[in-house]
């Protein structure tokens, strides 16, 4: 029907040419349509957002792989609780029984191990943990994971109110219910980081007028203290580092990981926010000054909540577990308010903080192996000696390959005890050709059989 009405109306025109022997003449340009309006160009997301897709499956790949169970991906509410920031974030989550996975540790390990190989930096601003678990934060760019691992019952009415960590090592197998949860968001303010010490501890303050007398260190179990030189060795650090006299004392000691308690030596300093002008940079001082002196952390203890964080430090056959805690100079000043909120209306003299460290020496360390396997097989050996490589302030103590061109795969720093012949290392890539140390990454170490 169209196309007859549109010939009939062609003819037409034809009959009017014809009939006037003149071409009709447009009476305008014919005009092309302009859009209106153009659409606005869509804002960038402010705030924490989710991962990309892309990177949101590329990590719920790692995490499978890694631990051996299935993932699945969502979204989930976001929230830095270091700067407050708050927004959503990509969940990856594997769950799991111990009959999944039979070896924990070695799954957490190879986890950690994947994230690092992946470009992922844990901050240790964000370790924390509790009976049920522990969680961490790990940093690439400007997307932070908060990355929580959770143990439970299959059934809360197994333990009633039992503790959970006596309840959990009685459960069966197929009763132990392992969680790996992370939530990453992108856009994310970096929160404060701690430069790299890059040089001694800072010039020595005052040291107190008096030491108190020392203690009388008599081993309780198999686990026993330091000896009363190291013990003060590291009080006049802490005193230097922190600028209040730090006192030396015997203190209860329990590994909360391998369940060994006894007694340490303890060395403590308390001031307030009235003595203390950025606690900040004092905790960050101390930390420095032990790694400097040869401490290592073991991030493996690491823990905290609303009232403060520690960690583990290790030198040779020493362990020392580190509490930076903050309370009000009275209870009753917070009463049933939230510590967070309370906190932030005190004065500065009623804010106590305390720096504490328990040192004991750790039977499970023992001495190093002379030599040690890789995971793919790869042997390495110690290397240790006085005139051995230090990078990053650790010595290269076991070399596992070196090639011609001066490339070197070894192990900086101590070996960090799991059972009766496993150990957690820090492997490194080293190029003696100039660029120096290229790498690490925290891999398990088997003795030679």
């Amino acid at each position: 029907m169209k196309t007859k009405l549109l010939t009939i109306a062609l003819f037409a025109v034809l009959l009017l040419v014809a009939c006037d022997g003149d071409t009709p003449e447009p009476t305008a340009e014919p005009t092309v349509p302009q859009p209106t309006s153009i659409p606005p160009t869509p804002e960038p997301p402010v705030g924490p957002h989710p991962l990309d897709s892309a990177e949101c499956s590329e990590l719920a790949d790692v995490v499978a792989q890694a631990v051996g169970l299935p993932t699945t991906i969502g979204e989930a509410p976001f929230e830095d609780f270091i700067t407050r920031e708050t927004g959503t974030g990509c969940q990856v989550l594997a769950t799991g029984t111990d009959v999944d996975l039979p070896d924990v540790n070695v799954a957490v390990d190879a986890l950690m191990s994947a994230l690092q190989a992946q470009g992922w930096e844990e901050d240790m601003m964000y370790g924390g943990g509790g009976g049920g678990g522990w969680l961490a934060g790990y940093r690439r760019d400007d997307a932070l994971c908060i990355f929580v691992f959770s143990s439970e019952p299959s059934d809360m009415s197994l333990c009633g109110d039992e503790p959970l960590p006596s309840c959990f090592g009685r459960l069966d197998p197929e009763d132990r219910i392992r969680s790996f949860d992370f939530i990453c968001a992108q856009g994310v303010q970096p929160a404060l980081h701690r430069d790299p010490p890059t040089e001694a501890p800072p010039s020595p303050m005052p040291e107190p007028t008096s030491v108190p007398p020392t203690p009388t260190l008599e081993p309780v179990s198999s686990i026993q203290p330091i000896d009363a030189i190291e013990c003060q060795e590291l009080a006049d650090l802490m005193t230097r580092a922190v600028g209040i006299a730090a006192t030396m004392g015997e203190a209860p000691f329990e590994d909360f990981r391998t369940g060994e308690a006894g007694t340490g030596c303890q060395v403590l300093a308390t001031g307030s926010d009235a003595n203390i002008d950025d606690v900040n940079k004092v905790t960050n001082g101390l930390m420095d000054a032990l790694e400097v002196a040869g401490w290592q952390e073991d991030v493996r203890y690491a823990l905290g909540g609303a009232g403060g964080w520690g960690t583990g430090y290790r030198r040779g056959d020493r362990l020392c577990l580190a509490v930076f805690a903050s309370e009000p100079s009275d209870p009753v000043l917070c009463g049933d308010e939230p510590f967070a909120v309370c906190w932030d209306r005190l004065e500065p003299e009623q804010r106590l903080r305390t720096f504490e460290l328990v040192c004991v020496r750790d039977p499970a360390a023992g001495s190093p192996p002379t030599s040690v396997t890789l995971g793919d097989g790869l042997q390495c050996l110690y290397e240790g000696w006085d005139d051995a490589l230090v990078f990053d302030g650790l010595r290269l103590n076991y070399t596992c390959d070196l090639s011609a061109g001066g490339q070197i795969v070894g192990l900086l720093g101590d070996l960090f005890p799991v059972d009766g012949d496993t150990w957690l290392a820090q492997k490194a890539f080293v190029d003696l050709g100039g660029a120096g140390l290229v790498s690490t990454e925290l891999v398990t170490v088997y003795a030679e059989p």
